[in-house]
């Protein structure tokens, strides 16, 4: 269980491109979880008509993506040594993630997104972009704060030596 749990946390920095457990890691997963639901809301009303409310067809696309990440973390945890070989197993990983997923999806799909499945599909891709998107934007923001920062400690620097 130790193994699996190492390896989620790994396949979580990846996803998040942060340390797991630090600030910026949930303020990312934060971020991307604002951004899911505002779109989810969005499209719930403009795609699949308002039938459901928001935050139940967000748990639904947090539940559809949970399972596919799980997945991918069971194979990178347990078929990793049996593979051995990177390419493949990623292949394998992101192949499991889109079953999972797509289990899931069939799972939900009717009772909490009251879509059809094309509707339903592409709402949850589109939603899931902009969650992605949302987790570059947040990403790019800290790089743009930590430069600054790290300027700002430079000039300070400098006017310290000229005194």
């Amino acid at each position: 269980m130790n193994h699996f749990i190492t390896h989620l946390k790994w396949l979580a920095e990846r996803v998040v491109q942060a340390p797991f457990g630090s600030g910026e890691f949930y303020v990312l997963l934060g971020v991307a979880a604002f951004v899911m639901l505002v779109a989810g809301s969005f499209i719930n009303g403009a795609i699949i008509g308002k039938t459901k409310g928001s935050l139940v067809v967000f748990l639904a696309q947090v539940l559809i993506l949970l399972v596919a990440f799980v997945m991918a973390a069971l194979v990178q945890a347990y078929a990793g040594e049996a593979i051995g070989n990177a390419h493949t197993l990623n292949l394998l990983s992101v192949a499991l993630a889109i079953l999972g997923g797509w289990f899931m999806f069939s799972l939900l799909r009717k009772p909490m997104m009251n879509a059809g499945w094309v509707t339903g599909l592409m709402a949850c891709l589109f939603v899931f972009a902009l969650g992605y998107a949302g987790l570059w934007v947040g990403d790019e923001v800290f790089t743009l704060l930590e430069t600054g920062s790290d300027k700002v400690n430079e000039l300070k620097q400098e006017f310290t030596n000229e005194d």
